[in-house]
């Protein structure tokens, strides 16, 4: 039954991803978004620098009024750079390198939840150090920061589709199905030719029928 209903779920996907009015809506969602994020951003990185108490109280090292705020919008303003840059791979049809930023995307929601949960956190993120990045930053540690409101597993699969840890990530590389039905191609030829390798995989050997360059080729 829970196989069934996945499946039906993954047709509706399929179905609005392909939908030419659904996709039009996308991006212009995408566009408020961006533009909504980084004003949003803009204004409080200024207005955190300008005021707050923590410059009088000596508590910022870069002398911000709020490190809390300028934080935020720090984070509001990588939002919107990286909804830009996914929506214009998406157009391009990158879907590879658009996974990989919206992964990025996903780190973002976490530091804003984490953020709204407790002011002192997006100032102990700006003024963190490598090691307590390290400690306490990590990508690994926010299902259990975030008491599972954020699951390992859900981040897992957009590491899976944006990153190099998986070879299948490889499937949403541009032009994947044609370069796969090109490898088919000449997977059937050399297997019907009657060149033989040498044990080394050093170069082709020797009894080639038809002399040409491609008797000489020699791999690395």
């Amino acid at each position: 039954m829970m196989a069934m209903a996945s499946d039906a779920f993954n047709d509706r996907l399929a179905d609005a991803a392909n939908d030419r009015a659904a996709q039009e809506s996308r991006e212009r969602a995408c566009e408020v978004l961006m533009e909504a994020f980084g004003d949003a951003g803009q204004v409080l990185s200024v207005g955190g620098y300008l005021f707050g108490p923590d410059r009088a109280a000596g508590v910022s090292p870069f002398r911000y009024g709020s490190d809390a705020t300028v934080a935020l919008g720090t984070v509001c303003r990588i939002a919107s750079e990286l909804i830009e840059g996914a929506s214009g791979l998406l157009r391009a049809d990158n879907l590879y390198a658009a996974s990989a930023l919206l992964r990025q995307i996903v780190e973002v929601e976490y530091l804003t939840w984490a953020f709204s949960e407790d002011e002192e956190e997006a100032a102990a993120w700006l003024r963190s150090n490598h090691e307590e990045r390290m400690r306490l930053w990590q990508p690994r540690h926010i299902p259990d920061r975030s008491g599972g409101r954020f699951r390992g597993t859900d981040y897992r699969e957009h590491c899976v589709r944006g990153s190099t840890w998986r070879w299948n990530s490889g499937r949403l590389l541009i032009n994947c199905e044609r370069s796969s039905q090109a490898c088919s191609r000449y997977e059937r030829r050399f297997q019907s030719c009657p060149h033989r390798w040498s044990p080394a995989f050093g170069e082709v050997c020797e009894e080639v029928p038809h002399r040409g360059p491609i008797s000489a080729l020699s791999i690395g």
